[in-house]
């Protein structure tokens, strides 16, 4: 519950992590609490009684300990599911913990294909466009933390080329990761070798030049 975390019970072995990362000192990313508007984690909202208060207070109690530790090194990314595949009960503008102690806002974004019996073909601005409006709205650089495609209903190296076209003409998106596991036996995310070719290809386009930070994977 993140209401024990905002309450001190987990300070000790937060502190340790804290400490560690200040230790380290070189620049890292930490995205605690991700896809919280989803259902498939503990501290989502509404899974073992998680209020959107009590996930702006545990993130910023977390902030706090990392400050304190020292750990100026570490930026913070606050990261929703994407919007598009199920209905949102949750008002994610509501956990946003605030300006002051998030460095980055990023979302998850998949497209699944037919491999689910819920799920469809989508194109990348069908994954990310209204997340990104919302992400957009925050005035802070947005990356897009896990992106991946599936096989299934479609051509994946296509798709591959299309996210890069399309990520060009997103003005706040300065980061890209892509997301290298297999679900559960079922989709297949890795880059495959040809979507890897796809992706070289595509950080020629001077459109992707930093800011934008693309760096696939191998």
């Amino acid at each position: 519950r993140l209401d024990a975390i905002a309450a001190g019970e987990h300070d000790d072995y937060i502190r340790s992590w804290a400490e560690g990362a200040a230790a380290y000192s070189q620049p890292l990313l930490l995205r605690p609490f991700h896809e919280m508007n989803g259902y498939w984690y503990p501290w989502s909202i509404g899974v073992n009684g998680n209020t959107a208060e009590d996930y702006v207070a545990a993130w910023r109690h977390l902030h706090d300990i990392f400050t304190e530790a020292g750990a100026d090194n570490v930026s913070w990314v606050w990261s929703i599911n994407t919007l598009a595949h199920f209905d949102q009960s949750i008002d994610v503008e509501a956990v946003y913990p605030g300006d002051d102690v998030v460095d980055w806002v990023a979302a998850s974004g998949f497209n699944w294909g037919t491999s689910q019996p819920w799920s469809s073909w989508l194109s990348p601005a069908e994954v990310f466009d209204t997340t990104y409006a919302v992400l957009s709205s925050f005035e802070k650089p947005v990356m897009f933390s896990e992106v991946g495609t599936g096989g299934d209903g479609g051509d994946a190296v296509a798709w591959v080329s299309d996210a890069y076209d399309y990520f060009a003409g997103l003005e706040e998106l300065r980061a890209v990761v892509w997301f290298d596991r297999s679900y559960n036996s079922t989709v297949d995310f890795r880059l495959s070798a040809d979507q890897k070719r796809v992706s070289r290809a595509a950080l020629d386009d001077p459109r992707l030049a930093p800011p934008l930070e693309t760096v696939p994977l191998g």
